[in-house]
């Protein structure tokens, strides 16, 4: 049963799992921990590999940094344990928002856009995301520009990586990638 247990100090924690973690004001980190979720870092890997419906996944974030608008076509539960959690839903002029205290527990809707920012000093929170397969979220056209000013792309696999490492066709289907179907 061990190898199916995840402790606080088994997380492995990825600085680079989100593409918006280089900007200033964002830098997420998330932890793997049951199944391939939104994390877009090639390195990291789950403990738990074989999900059952579901994956799992922590974020933390430092008080007031932010991960970036998105959009994950899943259903997304998220239980804040640490900290407190502003989820702003909607593009930019038509954002509604909460905030989520500790021991708060938010459904976000499929295929809504959505950003989250730590208020009050640092935030950690579960992300528990619907479906077996490894999930794709997808930035909005401003952070994708300011990620690409950093120096930071989607590869052909849709993990984080730097722009100038790429030959342009992985640039062109990386891009693909980053656009909503």
């Amino acid at each position: 049963m061990r190898q199916r247990a995840v402790t606080g100090e088994d997380r492995r924690w990825s600085a680079a799992g989100l593409l918006d973690s280089v900007l200033p004001g964002h830098g997420g980190e998330i932890a793997p921990v049951i199944g391939f979720g939104i994390s877009q870092d090639k390195h990291a890997a789950p403990a738990i590999v074989n999900p059952h419906g579901f994956s799992v996944e922590w974020l933390r974030l430092k008080s007031d940094h932010l991960v970036g608008r998105h959009l994950c076509p899943d259903v997304q539960v998220i239980m804040v344990f640490k900290g407190t959690l502003e989820v702003t839903w909607n593009l930019e002029g038509e954002e509604v928002s909460i905030i989520a205290p500790e021991r708060s527990v938010i459904s976000v809707p499929e295929n809504s856009w959505r950003s989250y920012r730590a208020l009050d000093g640092d935030m950690e929170c579960i992300l528990t995301t619907q479906g077996d397969q490894r999930k794709r979220i997808y930035w909005d056209e401003t952070i994708l520009e300011q990620a690409r000013a950093a120096n930071r792309c989607l590869d052909p696999d849709g993990y984080v990586t730097a722009v100038d490492l790429l030959p342009e066709t992985a640039k062109r289907a990386g891009r693909r990638l980053e656009a909503l179907p």
